[in-house]
Protein backbone atom coordinates (compact mmCIF):
# COMPACT_ATOMS: atom_id res chain seq x y z
CA UNK A 1 0.00 0.00 0.00
CA UNK A 2 1.33 3.40 -0.95
CA UNK A 3 1.05 5.76 2.01
CA UNK A 4 1.30 9.42 1.18
CA UNK A 5 1.13 10.39 4.80
CA UNK A 6 1.05 9.02 8.21
CA UNK A 7 -2.05 9.46 10.26
CA UNK A 8 -2.89 12.82 11.61
CA UNK A 9 -3.71 13.67 15.13
CA UNK A 10 -6.94 15.46 15.80
CA UNK A 11 -6.56 18.98 14.55
CA UNK A 12 -8.53 20.51 17.36
CA UNK A 13 -6.58 20.30 20.55
CA UNK A 14 -7.91 21.22 23.95
CA UNK A 15 -5.93 24.13 25.10
CA UNK A 16 -6.75 24.46 28.75
CA UNK A 17 -6.62 28.04 29.90
CA UNK A 18 -5.38 28.52 33.39
CA UNK A 19 -6.56 31.86 34.58
CA UNK A 20 -3.84 33.08 36.86
CA UNK A 21 -4.10 36.37 38.59
CA UNK A 22 -1.46 39.03 38.43
CA UNK A 23 1.12 40.24 40.90
CA UNK A 24 1.99 43.92 41.06
CA UNK A 25 5.63 45.00 41.22
CA UNK A 26 7.51 48.19 40.81
CA UNK A 27 10.12 47.98 38.05
CA UNK A 28 12.24 45.90 40.40
CA UNK A 29 11.59 44.07 43.69
CA UNK A 30 10.42 44.46 46.43
CA UNK A 31 6.73 43.72 45.98
CA UNK A 32 4.48 46.76 45.90
CA UNK A 33 0.71 46.89 45.97
CA UNK A 34 -1.08 48.48 43.05
CA UNK A 35 -4.51 50.13 43.14
CA UNK A 36 -4.06 51.32 46.69
CA UNK A 37 -7.19 52.92 48.11
CA UNK A 38 -7.80 55.09 51.16
CA UNK A 39 -9.14 53.14 54.17
CA UNK A 40 -8.88 49.77 52.42
CA UNK A 41 -11.13 47.98 53.08
CA UNK A 42 -13.81 50.37 54.23
CA UNK A 43 -15.34 49.15 57.47
CA UNK A 44 -18.87 49.49 58.71
CA UNK A 45 -19.33 52.69 60.69
CA UNK A 46 -16.53 54.58 58.91
CA UNK A 47 -17.68 57.83 57.34
CA UNK A 48 -17.66 57.43 53.56
CA UNK A 49 -16.33 60.59 51.95
CA UNK A 50 -16.20 62.03 48.45
CA UNK A 51 -12.45 61.20 48.40
CA UNK A 52 -13.33 57.50 48.39
CA UNK A 53 -15.46 58.02 45.30
CA UNK A 54 -13.03 60.34 43.53
CA UNK A 55 -10.12 57.88 43.63
CA UNK A 56 -12.34 55.13 42.20
CA UNK A 57 -13.52 57.43 39.43
CA UNK A 58 -9.94 58.35 38.48
CA UNK A 59 -8.92 54.72 38.08
CA UNK A 60 -12.11 53.81 36.20
CA UNK A 61 -11.63 56.73 33.78
CA UNK A 62 -8.02 55.73 33.11
CA UNK A 63 -8.99 52.17 32.22
CA UNK A 64 -11.95 53.33 30.14
CA UNK A 65 -9.66 55.62 28.18
CA UNK A 66 -7.26 52.72 27.57
CA UNK A 67 -10.16 50.65 26.22
CA UNK A 68 -11.29 53.46 23.94
CA UNK A 69 -14.45 54.20 25.92
CA UNK A 70 -15.76 57.70 26.28
CA UNK A 71 -15.33 59.43 29.64
CA UNK A 72 -18.15 58.45 31.95
CA UNK A 73 -20.76 61.21 32.56
CA UNK A 74 -20.49 61.21 36.34
CA UNK A 75 -23.23 62.61 38.53
CA UNK A 76 -21.71 65.66 40.27
CA UNK A 77 -18.55 65.44 38.09
CA UNK A 78 -16.44 67.50 40.49
CA UNK A 79 -16.41 66.29 44.07
CA UNK A 80 -14.44 68.04 46.78
CA UNK A 81 -14.17 67.84 50.52
CA UNK A 82 -16.79 70.58 50.64
CA UNK A 83 -19.22 68.52 48.52
CA UNK A 84 -22.12 66.74 50.16
CA UNK A 85 -21.59 63.17 51.29
CA UNK A 86 -21.86 60.59 48.56
CA UNK A 87 -25.19 59.79 47.01
CA UNK A 88 -26.72 56.56 45.83
CA UNK A 89 -26.34 57.93 42.28
CA UNK A 90 -22.56 57.98 42.71
CA UNK A 91 -22.58 54.24 43.45
CA UNK A 92 -24.89 53.54 40.51
CA UNK A 93 -22.51 55.48 38.24
CA UNK A 94 -19.54 53.40 39.37
CA UNK A 95 -21.42 50.17 38.77
CA UNK A 96 -22.53 51.22 35.29
CA UNK A 97 -19.02 52.35 34.34
CA UNK A 98 -17.54 49.06 35.60
CA UNK A 99 -20.14 47.03 33.71
CA UNK A 100 -19.17 48.81 30.50
CA UNK A 101 -15.51 47.98 31.13
CA UNK A 102 -16.41 44.34 31.67
CA UNK A 103 -18.44 44.20 28.47
CA UNK A 104 -15.73 45.86 26.40
CA UNK A 105 -12.90 43.72 27.77
CA UNK A 106 -14.85 40.46 27.54
CA UNK A 107 -14.71 39.77 31.26
CA UNK A 108 -17.53 38.61 33.56
CA UNK A 109 -19.84 41.32 34.83
CA UNK A 110 -19.18 42.18 38.47
CA UNK A 111 -21.62 41.26 41.21
CA UNK A 112 -22.57 43.78 43.86
CA UNK A 113 -24.08 43.92 47.33
CA UNK A 114 -27.65 45.20 47.04
CA UNK A 115 -27.73 44.52 43.32
CA UNK A 116 -30.49 47.09 42.81
CA UNK A 117 -29.86 50.42 44.46
CA UNK A 118 -32.92 52.64 44.44
CA UNK A 119 -31.88 56.27 44.45
CA UNK A 120 -33.51 57.99 47.36
CA UNK A 121 -34.20 54.78 49.30
CA UNK A 122 -31.15 52.54 49.68
CA UNK A 123 -28.59 53.62 52.25
CA UNK A 124 -25.03 53.82 50.88
CA UNK A 125 -22.88 51.28 52.69
CA UNK A 126 -19.16 50.68 52.98
CA UNK A 127 -19.84 47.35 51.21
CA UNK A 128 -21.00 49.20 48.10
CA UNK A 129 -17.64 50.91 47.61
CA UNK A 130 -15.71 47.82 48.68
CA UNK A 131 -17.58 45.95 45.95
CA UNK A 132 -16.60 48.58 43.40
CA UNK A 133 -12.97 48.31 44.48
CA UNK A 134 -13.05 44.53 44.19
CA UNK A 135 -14.71 44.71 40.79
CA UNK A 136 -12.10 47.16 39.55
CA UNK A 137 -9.29 44.88 40.72
CA UNK A 138 -10.92 41.90 39.03
CA UNK A 139 -11.34 43.77 35.75
CA UNK A 140 -7.82 45.16 35.90
CA UNK A 141 -6.44 41.70 36.41
CA UNK A 142 -4.92 40.10 33.32
CA UNK A 143 -4.51 36.37 32.97
CA UNK A 144 -1.60 34.07 32.37
CA UNK A 145 -2.40 31.18 30.05
CA UNK A 146 -1.40 27.89 31.56
CA UNK A 147 -0.39 25.62 32.86
CA UNK A 148 3.23 26.56 32.28
CA UNK A 149 5.76 23.81 31.83
CA UNK A 150 9.45 23.42 32.55
CA UNK A 151 11.66 24.34 29.62
CA UNK A 152 9.28 26.90 28.21
CA UNK A 153 10.63 30.29 27.20
CA UNK A 154 7.19 31.77 26.56
CA UNK A 155 4.47 33.10 28.85
CA UNK A 156 1.26 34.51 27.42
CA UNK A 157 -2.10 35.76 28.57
CA UNK A 158 -4.77 38.40 28.24
CA UNK A 159 -4.98 41.99 29.37
CA UNK A 160 -6.23 45.45 28.54
CA UNK A 161 -5.26 46.42 24.97
CA UNK A 162 -2.33 48.82 24.93
CA UNK A 163 -1.24 48.14 28.50
CA UNK A 164 2.27 46.96 29.37
CA UNK A 165 2.97 43.58 30.94
CA UNK A 166 6.16 42.49 32.69
CA UNK A 167 6.73 38.83 33.57
CA UNK A 168 8.40 37.91 36.86
CA UNK A 169 9.90 34.53 37.76
CA UNK A 170 10.36 33.94 41.48
CA UNK A 171 9.96 37.66 42.05
CA UNK A 172 12.61 38.74 39.56
CA UNK A 173 11.80 40.38 36.20
CA UNK A 174 12.49 38.07 33.26
CA UNK A 175 12.39 39.21 29.67
CA UNK A 176 11.41 42.58 28.31
CA UNK A 177 8.03 44.22 28.96
CA UNK A 178 5.46 43.54 26.25
CA UNK A 179 2.43 45.40 24.99
CA UNK A 180 -1.05 43.85 25.00
CA UNK A 181 -2.33 43.79 21.42
CA UNK A 182 -5.63 45.09 20.11
CA UNK A 183 -7.24 41.69 20.66
CA UNK A 184 -6.29 41.73 24.35
CA UNK A 185 -3.46 39.15 23.99
CA UNK A 186 0.14 39.41 25.13
CA UNK A 187 3.07 37.07 24.61
CA UNK A 188 6.43 37.33 26.39
CA UNK A 189 8.90 35.14 24.52
CA UNK A 190 12.60 34.25 24.56
CA UNK A 191 12.64 34.20 28.36
CA UNK A 192 16.17 33.34 29.46
CA UNK A 193 16.82 31.10 31.28
CA UNK A 194 13.81 28.90 30.43
CA UNK A 195 11.22 28.17 33.11
CA UNK A 196 12.12 25.43 35.58
CA UNK A 197 9.87 23.08 37.48
CA UNK A 198 8.53 24.74 40.62
CA UNK A 199 9.13 28.32 39.45
CA UNK A 200 6.57 30.89 40.54
CA UNK A 201 5.56 32.94 37.51
CA UNK A 202 3.69 36.20 37.92
CA UNK A 203 3.11 39.29 35.85
CA UNK A 204 2.33 42.95 36.26
CA UNK A 205 0.12 45.00 34.02
CA UNK A 206 0.50 48.76 34.00
CA UNK A 207 -1.85 51.35 32.53
CA UNK A 208 -0.96 55.01 32.83
CA UNK A 209 0.89 54.44 36.10
CA UNK A 210 -1.73 52.13 37.62
CA UNK A 211 -0.54 48.60 38.38
CA UNK A 212 -2.48 45.44 39.09
CA UNK A 213 -2.73 43.86 42.52
CA UNK A 214 -1.37 40.76 44.24
CA UNK A 215 -3.45 37.61 43.94
CA UNK A 216 -1.89 34.32 42.84
CA UNK A 217 0.93 32.74 40.88
CA UNK A 218 1.41 30.03 38.27
CA UNK A 219 3.54 27.10 39.37
CA UNK A 220 5.63 25.65 36.57
CA UNK A 221 4.72 22.02 35.96
CA UNK A 222 6.98 19.23 34.69
CA UNK A 223 7.38 19.01 30.92
CA UNK A 224 4.51 17.30 29.14
CA UNK A 225 5.00 13.77 27.90
CA UNK A 226 5.75 13.46 24.21
CA UNK A 227 4.76 10.33 22.26
CA UNK A 228 6.01 9.15 18.88
CA UNK A 229 4.29 6.49 16.78
CA UNK A 230 6.71 4.75 14.44
CA UNK A 231 6.80 2.29 11.57
CA UNK A 232 8.07 -0.99 12.98
CA UNK A 233 9.16 0.28 16.36
CA UNK A 234 5.84 0.86 18.06
CA UNK A 235 5.35 3.76 20.44
CA UNK A 236 8.12 5.76 22.09
CA UNK A 237 7.76 8.20 24.97
CA UNK A 238 9.85 11.14 26.14
CA UNK A 239 9.36 12.92 29.45
CA UNK A 240 12.12 15.46 28.91
CA UNK A 241 11.00 17.28 25.76
CA UNK A 242 12.66 14.87 23.40
CA UNK A 243 15.94 14.68 25.28
CA UNK A 244 15.63 10.90 25.42
CA UNK A 245 13.11 8.28 24.33
CA UNK A 246 11.98 4.89 25.61
CA UNK A 247 9.80 2.30 23.90
CA UNK A 248 6.41 1.77 25.57
CA UNK A 249 5.11 -1.26 23.71
CA UNK A 250 3.87 -3.75 26.29
CA UNK A 251 0.71 -5.33 24.90
CA UNK A 252 0.93 -3.78 21.42
CA UNK A 253 -0.25 -6.21 18.74
CA UNK A 254 1.23 -4.11 15.93
CA UNK A 255 4.37 -1.99 15.91
CA UNK A 256 3.35 0.07 12.88
CA UNK A 257 1.63 3.05 14.46
CA UNK A 258 -0.26 5.39 12.18
CA UNK A 259 -2.22 7.37 14.77
CA UNK A 260 -2.00 8.52 18.37
CA UNK A 261 -4.62 10.48 20.31
CA UNK A 262 -4.77 11.54 23.96
CA UNK A 263 -7.83 11.88 26.17
CA UNK A 264 -7.75 15.60 27.14
CA UNK A 265 -9.56 14.93 30.43
CA UNK A 266 -7.30 12.02 31.43
CA UNK A 267 -3.95 12.57 29.71
CA UNK A 268 -2.57 9.17 30.71
CA UNK A 269 -5.22 7.59 28.47
CA UNK A 270 -4.00 7.15 24.91
CA UNK A 271 -5.27 5.52 21.76
CA UNK A 272 -3.08 4.16 18.98
CA UNK A 273 -4.26 3.45 15.44
CA UNK A 274 -2.20 0.71 13.83
CA UNK A 275 -1.59 -1.14 10.61
CA UNK A 276 -3.73 -4.29 10.83
CA UNK A 277 -3.93 -4.17 14.64
CA UNK A 278 -6.88 -1.83 14.92
CA UNK A 279 -7.06 0.51 17.90
CA UNK A 280 -4.98 -0.02 21.04
CA UNK A 281 -5.67 1.75 24.33
CA UNK A 282 -3.44 2.59 27.26
CA UNK A 283 -4.67 4.04 30.53
CA UNK A 284 -1.24 4.44 32.13
CA UNK A 285 0.67 6.70 29.81
CA UNK A 286 1.79 3.93 27.48
CA UNK A 287 2.84 1.58 30.25
CA UNK A 288 0.66 -1.15 28.78
CA UNK A 289 -1.73 -1.48 25.87
CA UNK A 290 -4.80 -3.56 25.05
CA UNK A 291 -6.76 -3.92 21.84
CA UNK A 292 -10.21 -2.26 21.76
CA UNK A 293 -11.57 -3.52 18.46
CA UNK A 294 -15.07 -4.86 19.12
CA UNK A 295 -17.12 -3.93 16.06
CA UNK A 296 -14.13 -2.48 14.20
CA UNK A 297 -14.32 -4.42 10.93
CA UNK A 298 -11.34 -2.68 9.37
CA UNK A 299 -8.13 -2.74 11.40
CA UNK A 300 -5.95 -0.49 9.25
CA UNK A 301 -6.55 2.66 11.28
CA UNK A 302 -5.10 5.80 9.76
CA UNK A 303 -6.36 8.38 12.23
CA UNK A 304 -8.05 8.58 15.64
CA UNK A 305 -9.90 11.61 17.00
CA UNK A 306 -11.23 12.23 20.51
CA UNK A 307 -14.26 14.41 21.20
CA UNK A 308 -12.78 17.14 23.46
CA UNK A 309 -16.04 17.64 25.39
CA UNK A 310 -17.03 13.98 25.71
CA UNK A 311 -13.72 12.09 25.55
CA UNK A 312 -15.42 8.68 25.67
CA UNK A 313 -16.57 9.47 22.14
CA UNK A 314 -13.91 8.44 19.63
CA UNK A 315 -13.66 8.34 15.88
CA UNK A 316 -11.37 6.14 13.82
CA UNK A 317 -10.62 6.74 10.15
CA UNK A 318 -9.63 3.59 8.31
CA UNK A 319 -8.12 2.53 5.00
CA UNK A 320 -11.07 1.40 2.89
CA UNK A 321 -13.44 0.97 5.84
CA UNK A 322 -14.51 4.58 6.28
CA UNK A 323 -15.15 6.08 9.69
CA UNK A 324 -16.00 4.21 12.88
CA UNK A 325 -17.36 5.67 16.10
CA UNK A 326 -17.17 4.55 19.71
CA UNK A 327 -19.22 6.12 22.50
CA UNK A 328 -17.56 4.19 25.31
CA UNK A 329 -13.86 4.82 25.07
CA UNK A 330 -13.24 2.13 22.47
CA UNK A 331 -15.33 -0.52 24.19
CA UNK A 332 -17.31 -1.02 21.00
CA UNK A 333 -17.35 0.50 17.52
CA UNK A 334 -19.85 0.99 14.73
CA UNK A 335 -19.41 2.28 11.19
CA UNK A 336 -20.72 5.81 10.53
CA UNK A 337 -20.40 6.11 6.78
CA UNK A 338 -23.77 7.36 5.55
CA UNK A 339 -23.05 9.85 2.79
CA UNK A 340 -19.34 9.05 2.48
CA UNK A 341 -18.40 8.29 -1.12
CA UNK A 342 -14.78 7.49 -0.30
CA UNK A 343 -13.94 5.07 2.48
CA UNK A 344 -10.23 5.83 2.71
CA UNK A 345 -10.45 8.30 5.63
CA UNK A 346 -6.94 9.46 6.44
CA UNK A 347 -7.76 12.62 8.37
CA UNK A 348 -10.39 13.52 10.98
CA UNK A 349 -10.95 16.77 12.86
CA UNK A 350 -13.54 17.60 15.52
CA UNK A 351 -14.85 21.15 15.87
CA UNK A 352 -13.71 22.16 19.38
CA UNK A 353 -16.66 24.51 19.91
CA UNK A 354 -19.44 22.37 18.44
CA UNK A 355 -18.17 18.84 18.87
CA UNK A 356 -21.06 17.24 17.00
CA UNK A 357 -19.45 18.77 13.91
CA UNK A 358 -16.53 16.89 12.41
CA UNK A 359 -14.65 16.74 9.16
CA UNK A 360 -13.22 13.75 7.32
CA UNK A 361 -10.47 14.05 4.76
CA UNK A 362 -10.53 11.25 2.21
CA UNK A 363 -8.36 9.94 -0.60
CA UNK A 364 -10.22 10.93 -3.76
CA UNK A 365 -13.47 12.12 -2.24
CA UNK A 366 -12.24 15.38 -0.78
CA UNK A 367 -13.61 16.69 2.50
CA UNK A 368 -16.81 15.50 4.11
CA UNK A 369 -18.62 17.20 6.97
CA UNK A 370 -21.02 15.83 9.56
CA UNK A 371 -23.03 17.93 11.97
CA UNK A 372 -24.42 15.00 13.96
CA UNK A 373 -21.40 13.08 15.22
CA UNK A 374 -20.94 11.13 12.01
CA UNK A 375 -24.60 10.19 11.61
CA UNK A 376 -24.60 11.60 8.10
CA UNK A 377 -21.87 13.09 5.92
CA UNK A 378 -21.99 15.59 3.09
CA UNK A 379 -19.19 16.48 0.69
CA UNK A 380 -17.95 20.06 1.14
CA UNK A 381 -15.62 20.47 -1.82
CA UNK A 382 -16.57 23.74 -3.50
CA UNK A 383 -13.32 25.33 -4.66
CA UNK A 384 -11.27 22.27 -3.70
CA UNK A 385 -9.33 21.37 -6.83
CA UNK A 386 -7.51 18.42 -5.27
CA UNK A 387 -9.57 15.76 -3.52
CA UNK A 388 -6.79 13.64 -1.99
CA UNK A 389 -6.82 15.03 1.53
CA UNK A 390 -3.88 14.09 3.72
CA UNK A 391 -4.41 16.30 6.77
CA UNK A 392 -6.93 18.69 8.31
CA UNK A 393 -6.60 21.43 10.91
CA UNK A 394 -9.25 23.57 12.59
CA UNK A 395 -8.52 27.00 14.06
CA UNK A 396 -9.50 26.47 17.73
CA UNK A 397 -10.44 30.13 18.22
CA UNK A 398 -12.44 30.41 14.99
CA UNK A 399 -13.61 26.88 14.20
CA UNK A 400 -15.24 27.92 10.93
CA UNK A 401 -11.66 28.32 9.66
CA UNK A 402 -10.46 24.96 8.41
CA UNK A 403 -7.27 24.06 6.55
CA UNK A 404 -6.79 21.01 4.33
CA UNK A 405 -3.46 19.64 3.18
CA UNK A 406 -3.60 17.78 -0.12
CA UNK A 407 -1.54 15.49 -2.32
CA UNK A 408 0.05 17.81 -4.92
CA UNK A 409 -2.56 20.54 -4.45
CA UNK A 410 -0.95 22.30 -1.51
CA UNK A 411 -2.99 23.90 1.27
CA UNK A 412 -6.62 24.93 0.97
CA UNK A 413 -8.45 27.17 3.41
CA UNK A 414 -12.12 27.58 4.21
CA UNK A 415 -13.43 30.41 6.35
CA UNK A 416 -17.00 29.15 6.47
CA UNK A 417 -16.80 25.62 7.77
CA UNK A 418 -16.03 23.98 4.44
CA UNK A 419 -18.65 25.91 2.49
CA UNK A 420 -16.00 27.16 0.08
CA UNK A 421 -12.28 26.53 -0.25
CA UNK A 422 -9.45 28.51 -1.79
CA UNK A 423 -5.83 27.56 -2.32
CA UNK A 424 -3.35 29.36 -0.07
CA UNK A 425 -0.03 28.35 -1.59
CA UNK A 426 1.96 31.51 -2.14
CA UNK A 427 5.59 30.69 -1.34
CA UNK A 428 4.88 26.99 -0.97
CA UNK A 429 7.37 25.23 -3.24
CA UNK A 430 6.24 21.71 -2.33
CA UNK A 431 2.55 20.94 -2.62
CA UNK A 432 2.37 17.47 -1.06
CA UNK A 433 1.19 18.46 2.41
CA UNK A 434 1.53 15.69 4.95
CA UNK A 435 0.94 17.65 8.17
CA UNK A 436 -0.53 20.93 9.38
CA UNK A 437 -0.31 22.55 12.81
CA UNK A 438 -1.76 25.81 14.13
CA UNK A 439 -0.06 27.86 16.85
CA UNK A 440 -2.51 27.71 19.80
CA UNK A 441 -1.69 31.26 20.92
CA UNK A 442 -0.97 33.14 17.69
CA UNK A 443 -3.49 31.43 15.46
CA UNK A 444 -2.53 33.20 12.26
CA UNK A 445 0.73 31.25 12.54
CA UNK A 446 0.66 27.78 11.05
CA UNK A 447 3.14 25.18 9.89
CA UNK A 448 3.01 22.74 7.00
CA UNK A 449 5.04 19.56 6.72
CA UNK A 450 5.75 18.45 3.15
CA UNK A 451 6.96 15.42 1.25
CA UNK A 452 10.49 16.53 0.39
CA UNK A 453 10.30 20.26 1.00
CA UNK A 454 10.65 20.22 4.76
CA UNK A 455 8.64 22.63 6.90
CA UNK A 456 6.95 25.81 5.75
CA UNK A 457 5.58 28.52 8.03
CA UNK A 458 2.91 31.15 7.54
CA UNK A 459 2.26 34.03 9.92
CA UNK A 460 -0.84 35.33 8.17
CA UNK A 461 -3.21 32.40 8.04
CA UNK A 462 -1.71 30.85 4.94
CA UNK A 463 -1.49 34.07 2.97
CA UNK A 464 2.22 33.53 2.41
CA UNK A 465 4.60 30.70 3.26
CA UNK A 466 8.34 30.54 3.87
CA UNK A 467 10.57 27.50 4.19
CA UNK A 468 11.97 27.10 7.74
CA UNK A 469 14.44 24.26 7.39
CA UNK A 470 17.68 25.35 9.06
CA UNK A 471 18.99 22.27 10.86
CA UNK A 472 16.53 19.83 9.28
CA UNK A 473 18.32 16.84 7.78
CA UNK A 474 15.19 15.10 6.56
CA UNK A 475 12.84 16.98 4.27
CA UNK A 476 9.99 14.44 4.48
CA UNK A 477 7.85 15.73 7.33
CA UNK A 478 5.11 13.28 8.24
CA UNK A 479 3.93 14.96 11.41
CA UNK A 480 4.12 18.21 13.35
CA UNK A 481 3.34 18.98 16.98
CA UNK A 482 3.32 22.28 18.89
CA UNK A 483 3.73 22.44 22.65
CA UNK A 484 0.48 24.14 23.77
CA UNK A 485 2.14 25.68 26.83
CA UNK A 486 5.21 26.87 24.92
CA UNK A 487 4.13 27.45 21.31
CA UNK A 488 7.60 28.45 20.16
CA UNK A 489 8.51 24.79 20.74
CA UNK A 490 7.67 22.80 17.64
CA UNK A 491 8.44 19.17 16.82
CA UNK A 492 8.71 17.66 13.35
CA UNK A 493 9.35 14.14 12.09
CA UNK A 494 10.49 11.76 10.30
CA UNK A 495 13.14 11.23 12.89
CA UNK A 496 12.33 13.82 15.53
CA UNK A 497 13.48 17.40 15.19
CA UNK A 498 12.83 20.14 17.72
CA UNK A 499 12.74 23.90 17.45
CA UNK A 500 12.48 26.23 20.43
CA UNK A 501 12.22 29.39 18.35
CA UNK A 502 9.16 28.89 16.20
CA UNK A 503 10.98 26.84 13.54
CA UNK A 504 13.74 29.37 12.92
CA UNK A 505 16.18 26.52 13.55
CA UNK A 506 15.97 22.81 14.31
CA UNK A 507 17.98 20.22 16.19
CA UNK A 508 17.74 16.43 16.22
CA UNK A 509 16.26 14.82 19.35
CA UNK A 510 16.46 11.09 18.66
CA UNK A 511 18.37 9.65 21.62
CA UNK A 512 16.88 6.22 22.36
CA UNK A 513 14.60 6.32 19.32
CA UNK A 514 15.51 3.06 17.63
CA UNK A 515 12.89 3.41 14.89
CA UNK A 516 13.21 6.77 13.20
CA UNK A 517 10.33 6.60 10.74
CA UNK A 518 8.00 8.58 12.95
CA UNK A 519 4.48 8.77 11.56
CA UNK A 520 2.84 10.70 14.36
CA UNK A 521 3.83 12.91 17.29
CA UNK A 522 1.46 13.98 20.06
CA UNK A 523 2.07 16.07 23.16
CA UNK A 524 0.32 15.44 26.46
CA UNK A 525 -2.25 18.21 26.94
CA UNK A 526 -2.10 20.37 30.05
CA UNK A 527 -3.36 18.58 33.14
CA UNK A 528 -7.00 19.62 33.72
CA UNK A 529 -6.42 20.01 37.46
CA UNK A 530 -3.86 22.77 36.89
CA UNK A 531 -5.68 26.02 36.25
Amino acid sequence: MMRYSSTFRTASRIFVWGVVSIVSWTTSPPLALGLAFTNDPLVSGLTITTAHVTELRATVDTIRQQLGLAPYPWTDPVLSSQSPLIKRAHVVDLRTALDEIAQTSGKPHPSFTDATIVVGETVVKAAHLNDARSALRALFNPTISGPLVAGSQTVSGTGIPGSIVQVFVNGVPRGAPVIVNAQGRWVASNLTPPLAQGDNVTAQETVSGFSSDVSAVAIVAPPPALYAGTSGGGVFKSTNEGGSWSAVNTGLNSTSIFALAIDPAAPTTLYAGTFAGGVLKSTNGGGSWSAVNSGLTNTIVETVAVDPETPATLYAGTFAGGVFKSSNGGGSWSAVNTGLTSTVAGALAVDPATTATLYAGTHGGGVFKSSNEGGRWSAVNTGLTNTVILTLAIDPATPATVYAGTFTGGVFKSSNGGGRWSAVNTGLTNTVILALAIDPVTRATLYAGTNGGGVFKSTNGGGRWSAVNIGLTNAVILTLAIDPAAPATVYAATGVFKSINGASSWSTVNAGLTATTVNILVIEPPTPAIR
